[in-house]
């Protein structure tokens, strides 16, 4: 009987076994290959601020890597009594779902693409947005990596111009930081409260451009970020 490994990017084989690298080895292998990639603001500036560290394109572009010191929550979308600890959050979102609802941030893992908020110049963002001018759409999916967790989310909200590392009550949940009944007086609410690693999000530019279940997301990414890795 033969047997046959097959060895990919992503794994390491020995003996006939496999184990699989862990997912910030493989962002690391990324970056190697990567260069910074140069956004405008609307002031002129080209310096992330916030939580943001460093935007990277893999590839000439094939994927945008964000390197964030921590995740921010986005409660956006979510039941009044999720969003009532997060006193910026608002109902609505900036990809509804199929019914034209918001996204919901304590069911869907999504994270925030980096638009105008707090612009200088309002007028001059929207016409050519952080998100637009590394290639993005609302809809994108992505890789996050926190530690030893890998999770997949959608783009499906906007943010802080300057600011790229924001994510849903679920997708927090995923990269095991739960925000939701750690509220003294207040169990039913998502504290908000960013996760205390550091994390990387691995967009794939053009990849989707309408709303998915958490199921969809899941599956779709994860073909994504197999194929990204070969």
């Amino acid at each position: 009987m033969k047997i046959r490994c097959l060895v990919t990017a992503a794994m390491v084989v020995s003996c006939c076994s496999t184990v699989w690298a862990a997912p910030k080895d493989e962002v690391a292998n990324l970056l190697a290959n990567s260069k910074p990639a140069v956004v405008t603001f609307s002031d002129g500036q080209n310096t992330w601020s916030g939580q943001t560290k460093a935007v990277s394109l893999f590839n000439g572009g094939k994927a945008v890597i964000v390197h964030a010191k921590f995740l921010t929550l986005d409660t956006d979308g979510a039941s009044t009594e999720i969003r009532a600890c997060d006193h910026s959050a608002k109902a609505g979102t900036a990809l509804p779902d199929l019914k034209g609802n918001p996204t919901d941030a304590n069911e869907i893992p999504y994270f925030v693409l980096p638009w105008c908020g707090g612009a200088a110049n309002q007028t001059k963002c929207e016409k050519n947005s952080a998100y637009r001018q590394l290639g993005l759409q609302k809809g994108d999916l992505a890789a996050v990596i926190s530690g030893d967790k890998l999770a997949f989310a959608i783009a499906a909200d906007v943010g802080p111009e300057k600011q790229f590392g924001e994510g849903s009550v679920e997708l927090h949940r995923q990269l095991g930081h739960e925000t939701v009944g750690k509220k003294v007086g207040n169990p039913t609410c998502a504290i908000n409260e960013s996760t205390s690693s550091e994390v990387f999000l691995v967009v794939f530019p053009k990849s989707n451009s309408k709303w998915l279940s958490p199921e969809e997301i899941k599956n779709k990414g994860a073909v994504l970020w197999s194929a990204l890795l070969q």
